[in-house]
């Protein structure tokens, strides 16, 4: 069965709530808590890197369960790359090559000026270089 100590479960425990901290509730505005935690938990993981030889199988295949179980629903807060991802799929729908035009030859489009979705992904960015 599984033999984790109450220090063991303790340190389960604050993994977890560093990964619910991190996957749900960081911003990349927030650089010093998110560091702090960042920090925390790769002490932990090493701590729990160095216990290893101590516990069985059935152990680590239920941490690595609960640790990839925890992140799964998050929208990725911390990287601004999953916007990108998903104007590339829009455009890429559309037929076009998100890399052949730039952003300007996209904006003369007629389908980027109808979409509601596609103003919204970088409406603050769109606003901003109109006023330019």
């Amino acid at each position: 069965m599984f033999k984790f100590s109450a220090l063991n479960w303790s340190w389960i425990f604050v993994y977890v709530l560093g990964l619910v901290y991190l996957n749900y509730f960081g911003s990349q505005d927030q650089f010093t808590s998110t560091l702090i935690v960042y920090v925390a938990l790769f002490s932990i993981y090493i701590y729990f890197i160095r216990i290893r030889e101590k516990l069985n199988e059935k152990s680590t295949d239920l941490l690595a369960i609960i640790f990839h179980v925890v992140p799964l629903f998050a929208i990725p807060a911390l990287s601004p790359d999953v916007y990108r991802f998903i104007w590339d799929g829009e455009i890429l729908t559309h037929g076009i090559h998100p890399y052949a035009y730039t952003p300007q030859e996209l904006a003369e489009e007629p389908f980027f000026q109808s979409s509601a979705y596609l103003n919204s992904l970088y409406s603050e960015i769109t606003d901003l270089s109109r006023t330019n």
